[in-house]
């Protein structure tokens, strides 16, 4: 997931008007490459709602990944919604600086969630530097970054090992073997 590209697939990618992942993944599942499905089922489930079903009707994708990827869709919404308390671990109880600024670290994350923080912490890449204050990020002592730090990696294998579960693909070894 941390070395993975999509630019390499395209010659012009930058310019690119979205939805090639969908492209993708109808082509996926219509080759049956079972080993790409549940990381281009992900890319999809992550797009909103709206993007999602106008993209399987574009390319009729079908009922049975369509409703995959709605599914898909709800549990990745729950997993950005444990990223924000995982990162900012409101729970733990620390100076009054720290604890107001994760406190407000964790506000601004609710009233406006940055984008694709999943996928982010699957490549193991943090938050993006303009998602928050840096005033803030900087007020979180070192106690509490460590045990964050923790916390996310055990999230972030949590979701990678649901990840073919979530799309009724069986798990990582199946995907494998098949």
């Amino acid at each position: 997931m941390e070395k993975r590209s999509f630019s390499a697939f395209f010659r012009d990618y930058e310019s690119i008007d979205g939805g090639y992942e969908f492209q993708m993944l109808a082509v996926a599942v219509q080759c049956d490459l079972k080993t790409i499905l549940p990381m281009l089922y992900v890319d999809c489930a992550t797009a909103p709602i709206d993007v999602i079903l106008k993209a399987s009707n574009r390319i009729n994708l079908g009922k049975e990944q369509t409703e995959k990827l709605l599914r898909g869709h709800e549990h990745m919404i729950d997993y950005v919604r444990r990223y924000g308390i995982n990162q900012f671990l409101p729970q733990h109880y620390c100076s009054m600086a720290c604890s107001q600024a994760r406190g407000t670290l964790l506000q601004n994350y609710v009233i406006i969630p940055p984008e694709f923080p999943i996928q982010r912490l699957l490549q193991n890449l943090g938050p993006h530097p303009d998602d928050d204050d840096p005033t803030d990020r900087e007020a979180v002592c070192k106690s509490c970054t460590k045990l964050i730090c923790e916390g996310l990696e055990g999230f972030r294998r949590e979701i990678w090992e649901s990840i073919p579960r979530l799309f009724d693909l069986g798990s990582w070894e199946d995907v494998k073997r098949d």
